[in-house]
């Protein structure tokens, strides 16, 4: 594996704090020269500078540190690049990390790429982006070639079941996130659930239906809340839910991706006829779904 190494001028854990916003990672590490072999090397007034940083994003890495005084020298030679799934997305990374810095080449269409971009960053870094067409790129869309529905499931918590419930910067980070959702096409749907004990359960077994009230055991399998999402891939859809905001702070949390069933998965068993039903129950959906919207959300 080869990862870059990246040299600051005394802002790196400010640089690596918007990395991480932007692409969706998690610092693992950031020392400081304080405290360390190293601190005698550094002039007064740097002991909180940093001695190494390492941020992981998912399959790749990136570590740095900033370099005392008299040693810095602005990088040059290379660029860090980035491969992302939709122009979107490439528009989305764009305009977060060229802020502030000078951009080689803008954001555009080129004969290799859907969207591709030449900037050095406000800190001094220099990047690419790379969206590539699919005829460039690996065959990593749906298999159908055209979107795909996927369910994004919030697994509860000990404090989910519990009935605690989201302090004002959580709401505020998610509804940043599925602002970011919204504008990308990708939402359809996103609700939260009450706590299973205010739930019921219906058991079919031998005709009977058998109901069970709530709460339910084994709160790692019960379900806090979902999302509805429209995407090219579940590799894109991977991509967002590792810049989704930590659903459960304070607690280990998990999201689970599920792709969604359309008419075609069924096969030559979703007749015709089937396939007509569903699609005027989709449109009757929609037509109340409007009608109540119109009527100030009354039933």
């Amino acid at each position: 594996m080869v990862n870059a190494y990246l040299l600051f001028d005394g802002r790196c854990e400010e640089a690596f704090a918007l990395y991480a916003k932007v692409l969706g990672g998690k610092i693992l590490a950031m020392l400081p020269y304080e405290g360390s072999p190293a601190a005698a090397e550094v002039p007064p007034g740097w002991g909180k500078k940093v001695l190494h940083a390492h941020l992981s994003l998912g399959g790749s890495e990136l570590m740095a540190s900033d370099c005392p005084p008299g040693r810095y020298e602005r990088p040059q030679g290379f660029s860090v690049n980035i491969s992302v799934e939709t122009p979107a997305e490439a528009e989305r990374v764009f305009r977060a990390l060229s802020e502030g810095g000078s951009i080689t080449m803008p954001l555009e269409e080129t004969f290799w790429a859907a969207k591709f971009a030449m900037f050095v960053d406000r800190f001094g870094i220099p990047w690419m982006i790379n969206c590539p067409r699919p005829a460039w790129g690996p065959g990593r869309g749906s298999e159908r070639g055209k979107p795909m529905r996927v369910m994004v499931i919030v697994k509860a918590t000990k404090n989910s079941e519990a009935g605690v419930l989201p302090d004002r910067k959580l709401l505020e980070e998610m509804g940043r996130f599925n602002e970011e959702l919204v504008k990308a096409g990708v939402m359809v749907a996103g609700e939260g659930l009450h706590p299973s004990r205010k739930g019921k359960r219906v058991r079919f077994a031998g005709g009977r239906r058998l109901v069970t009230d709530g709460p339910f055991a084994e709160t790692k399998e019960l379900v806090a809340g979902f999302w509805i999402w429209k995407v090219k891939s579940m590799d894109e859809a991977v991509e967002w839910v590792r810049r989704c905001p930590d659903p459960m702070p304070g607690e280990e949390a998990e999201l689970e991706i599920r792709t969604i069933f359309e008419a075609e998965d069924f096969g030559a068993e979703f007749t015709p006829e089937l396939r007509a039903q569903e699609e005027r129950l989709r449109a009757e959906i929609e037509r109340r779904e409007g009608r109540s919207a119109g009527e100030g959300g009354r039933p």
